[in-house]
């Protein structure tokens, strides 16, 4: 008898001690998880916010070029999209409402498509459309643009896009002369 107490006492020890090892296992992989969660999180961040600044930089030129916008109304774009940008982020109208308003009011679908935050490609198209969907808006409610002209400044930009790729123009070049218009301000303040 007090053999087969012992064996078992040790058997039930092993247990518990493996029973711990596989927890502790089980822990690190969970920290391991999450801390490459909130890395590709900070990732996917940084990703949005660098195609928000070039998105914008590439409309304003494209409205520039094309539109012939000046610097006030150019001021007051960003104006009106910097106040619904932080709409949308505070939670007091979303997304989808946006599209819908556009697709009721100026007859374009500039709903953002699906996105697959492991991969780059799919994020930085989700926040391009994401962006332009605020500039329709904008366009549509401040400016009056219709299908058309908002149909013409999103393929302008794909055109910009393209030559941006191609190595023909770059973001600070438009920039610089983005900054050489007057009466026109990134941080929205007017003259």
């Amino acid at each position: 008898m007090g053999l087969a107490r012992k064996l078992r006492k040790r058997a039930d020890r092993f247990a518990r001690v493996g029973k711990a090892k596989a927890a502790k296992r089980e822990r690190k992989v969970e920290e391991k998880i999450a801390l490459t969660a909130r890395h590709r999180e900070k990732e996917v961040n940084a990703i949005e916010e660098e195609t928000w600044n070039h998105m914008q930089v590439m409309i304003y030129t494209v409205l520039r070029e094309q539109r012939h916008f000046g610097g006030r109304r150019l001021t007051r774009l960003f104006q009106r999209v910097r106040v619904l940008s932080f709409c949308v982020r505070d939670d007091d109208v979303t997304e989808e409402q946006i599209a819908a308003w556009v697709k009721e009011d100026a007859h374009f679908d500039a709903r953002p498509g699906k996105m697959d935050v492991r991969d780059d490609h799919s994020v930085r198209l989700h926040a391009v459309q994401r962006i332009f969907l605020l500039f329709a808006y904008a366009l549509a409610n401040e400016f009056g643009f219709g299908p058309r002209m908002l149909a013409s400044v999103w393929h302008a930009c794909g055109g910009l896009g393209r030559e941006l790729k191609e190595g023909k123009r770059t973001i600070d070049g438009m920039v610089e002369q983005l900054v050489k218009i007057p009466r026109f301000h990134f941080d929205g303040r007017e003259s």
